[in-house]
């Protein structure tokens, strides 16, 4: 039998464990979790596209980068192979990082066909896409359909989408997993802007009378009715982050990210302030600077 001194050690140190068992709960950093979780999805999936989906693709076999393609892309093969191991050259070296698994590049020989890929309907005509440490093209020669190879490859070197998505595979293994939609736009755009030097200008993105907030591209980026003011507004953001914290502010972000930190976190960890006081100082920048974008 348990004397009574017993019977309240017991409780104090059942008291004890629970506290001890909230208090973990309460800190642990549940974000890892879902860090880890969504990294072994992309790789399970990259290894089934590698594996199963295009294993009747020819293949080129690059040095960083492979490359999957039909017999009507043959004569391109080559080529988007150079190009992708220059984009990841100059991106491996901006940010001192060497992923852990292979980019697989796939040509589409058509936008119906890509779209198809991806469940898409022909409302998103994209010409690139980035899924599971995979860059889907669309063939070149649908992308700028003119009669001249030479010609074709010229166009797409300096402004085809490539460039673009092998940013986004880096920002998706720098960070585990771990980025808003708008910020990896904000970063893939900033890239195409500094190493292309082209933009997404049209008519949707000019003269807005309203801009997203950041609850807004947070939670909905790419459901967002205008997509072009959207991107446009990620574009800006990234923009204002280099202007006001310095050119290595993105590095370091990236690093807060892959430490499982939600934006909002690394913001406050790297600032001191929170996502309302960013959101704010943002304004007053881009209404100061409202000419050059909008």
């Amino acid at each position: 039998m348990l004397s009574l001194n017993n019977k309240k050690g017991i409780t104090v140190t059942t008291l004890l464990l629970g506290l001890l068992v909230t208090l973990n709960l309460l800190l642990f950093n549940w974000s890892r979790v879902e860090q880890v979780g969504i990294s072994a999805i992309r790789n399970s999936m990259a290894s089934y596209n590698r594996n199963i989906v295009y294993r009747n693709y020819q293949w080129l076999i690059g040095e960083n980068v492979d490359v999957a393609f039909t017999e009507d892309d043959k004569v391109f093969s080559q080529f988007i192979l150079d190009l992708a191991e220059e984009s990841y050259a100059v991106l491996q070296s901006k940010y001192n990082f060497k992923p852990n698994r292979r980019p697989l590049v796939v040509i589409y020989p058509s936008y119906e066909q890509l779209l198809n890929s991806l469940g898409w309907d022909e409302s998103n005509k994209a010409s690139g896409v980035y899924q599971n440490a995979t860059i889907k093209l669309v063939s070149p020669r649908d992308w700028y359909p003119v009669n001249i190879i030479e010609d074709i490859k010229s166009v797409y070197k300096n402004y085809g989408p490539l460039h673009h998505e092998m940013s986004h595979f880096f920002v998706d293994f720098i960070t585990k997993g771990n980025y808003p939609d708008w910020y990896t736009e904000a970063l893939a755009q900033l890239e195409e802007l500094k190493y292309l030097n082209i933009q997404w200008i049209d008519e949707s993105n000019q003269n807005p009378e309203r801009l997203y907030s950041f609850s807004e591209l947070t939670k909905n980026f790419y459901n967002l009715e205008n997509q072009g003011l959207a991107y446009r507004q990620a574009l800006t953001i990234g923009i204002f982050l280099e202007e006001v914290y310095g050119d290595e502010v993105h590095i370091k972000l990236l690093h807060q990210l892959a430490r499982g930190n939600s934006f909002e976190n690394a913001v406050n960890n790297l600032f001191g302030i929170s996502l309302i006081e960013f959101e704010r100082n943002y304004i007053n920048w881009i209404e100061l600077n409202w000419s050059k974008f909008f």
